[in-house]
């Protein structure tokens, strides 16, 4: 088989900057093939903006907030750690400054609802996948495409499909 390769990662297999080196180290062993990499969010990341959430929706918003902020910076750490650097790359820190601006306002929302919609649950589902990406991207020094370019929304959040001819 000669074609292009598409080659999936699971939270755990992109769990930290080891597993991130490890999945670099396969795909350049791929690329003259041609490689697309989809990774998932960090282990324990969509779990732990889901807690944020329900914190939120209890009232709890100091709680959300914590959780996110720690989230955050678990992302800093693991990209400075894998690109040894102590200034991370700016699409690095434009995707990290974007999480914590958007996502906060969305459980600062929530909290103030008492309620997280679809619409909302599913921005804080994808932001894990879209941080992870876009480290290891920089990592690489491989474009960084995003999957909502060929994703489109269901006619209700929380099934995207996606794009067909």
């Amino acid at each position: 088989m000669n074609g292009p390769v598409v080659m999936k990662f699971g939270g755990t297999s992109v769990a930290n900057a080891e597993r991130l080196r490890g999945v670099a180290e396969l795909a350049r062993e791929h690329a003259p093939r041609g490689v697309l990499l989809v990774l998932s969010a960090f282990s324990g990341v969509t779990d732990s903006l889901f807690a944020a959430g329900r914190a939120a929706v209890a009232g709890n918003e100091a709680e959300a907030l914590s959780l996110l902020g720690k989230m955050i910076e678990r992302h800093r750490e693991t990209a400075a750690e894998l690109l040894g650097a102590k200034a991370l790359p700016a699409s690095v820190e434009a995707a990290l400054s974007a999480a914590q601006s958007e996502l906060g306002s969305v459980l600062r929302g929530a909290a103030l609802l008492k309620a997280l919609p679809d619409r909302s649950m599913d921005i804080l589902a994808g932001r894990g996948e879209l941080l992870s990406t876009t480290i290891q991207a920089a990592y690489m020094g491989a474009p960084w495409i995003a999957a909502r370019a060929v994703m489109r929304p269901a006619s209700r959040f929380g099934g995207a499909k996606p794009l067909t001819a």
